[in-house]
């Protein structure tokens, strides 16, 4: 059996993990969220307001059985986006901490909601960079199964289900969605054309 049947493997059971999770917290914040304002029992609402953490920590398991199931290298890559993900966020939220304290801004607890969403885009920004600096292609589709299609799918569910709730969830629950979806659509674009880029270097490779 060669090397990259079981990577392909991992990376299936990763999507077939991620989807329905990040599918599932969709939902949640499209019709257990609107909710929240219309109960007055303290139980029922801190259940409907950590709802949306279930499938947040299922991808978080996803994505550390997929770390599990990774070579000693790439288990370096992500140990580096984390790292660079985690000193980057540090240091915003001890700056906007400061910042709140001090009363140049006005903010509430929501704030927090957005250290997850730019926890995992600084994570995928320093795995790239990473990716880079050891040689490794991060979006080699052949051993990884990636799907550009199902990046652009998931990122135009999110935008429509965004476009959906416009009116009826708050600001920051539709510009999260929304950015998310649009993350998604770009990653989908940077896999195409990775994969285009690849099909042209095997070209030439076989021409020569």
């Amino acid at each position: 059996m060669s090397k990259s049947m079981p990577m392909r493997r991992s990376y299936r059971r990763y999507y077939r993990e991620f989807f329905p999770a990040m599918g599932a917290y969709v939902l949640f914040m499209l019709f257990a969220w609107p909710y929240l304002g219309h109960v007055q029992a303290p139980a029922l609402k801190a259940v409907l307001a950590l709802l949306p953490v279930v499938p947040v920590a299922l991808v978080i398991r996803a994505m550390v059985r997929l770390v599990l199931a990774s070579d000693e290298l790439e288990q370096r890559t992500h140990l580096v986006g984390l790292a660079v993900a985690t000193a980057v966020v540090g240091v915003l939220s001890l700056a906007v901490g400061f910042l709140a304290a001090a009363r140049v801004l006005d903010l509430d607890g929501t704030i927090l909601l957005w250290v997850f969403p730019v926890l995992m885009v600084v994570y995928a920004a320093g795995r790239a960079w990473a990716n880079r600096r050891y040689g490794v292609d991060g979006f080699c589709t052949d051993e990884s199964a990636v799907r550009a299609w199902q990046f652009l799918l998931a990122g135009g569910v999110l935008l429509l289900v965004a476009w959906l709730g416009n009116g009826h969830m708050k600001d920051y629950q539709v510009g999260m969605l929304a950015g998310m979806g649009c993350s998604w659509v770009a990653a989908a674009g940077v896999l195409a054309v990775r994969r285009w880029q690849r099909a042209r270097r095997r070209d030439a490779g076989e021409q020569d």
